[in-house]
C-alpha cells in the first residue's frame, strides 16, 4: 500500500500544478475498478484460463439478499492471504 500511497500523492500534486486533469481518478480507484472487471470476466467465462482457479459453487436454499457471485468463501488464515487476488475480490 505504500506504493499506491506514493502513487496517488504524485497524482495530487501533478493536479496541482495542472499536469493532469482533475478529472482523472485516484490510483486506487482506477486499480478497484480494473479488479472489478477482471473478476466479472472470469466469473462469467467458463473457458478462461484463470475460471479453474475459482472456488467451488454453493447450493444457497435461502433468499435473503442477492450476492455479487455464487462461490464458496475461502477461510483466511494470515495476512499475507489479504493480498491474493481471488481471496480479496470474494
Amino acid at each position: 500500500m505504500i506504493v499506491l500511497d506514493r502513487i496517488d500523492a504524485f497524482l495530487r500534486r501533478s493536479k496541482r500544478y495542472g499536469y493532469c486533469a482533475d478529472s482523472v481518478p485516484a490510483i486506487t480507484d482506477i486499480f478497484a475498478g480494473a479488479d472489478e472487471s477482471l473478476f466479472r470476466r472470469i466469473l462469467n467465462n467458463e473457458s478462461h484460463v484463470l475460471h479453474q482457479l475459482l472456488p467451488e459453487k454453493t447450493n444457497c436454499t435461502y433468499n435473503l439478499r442477492s450476492r455479487q457471485h455464487n462461490r464458496q468463501l475461502t477461510r483466511k488464515s494470515t495476512h499475507i492471504n489479504d493480498s491474493l487476488f481471488f481471496i480479496r475480490m470474494l
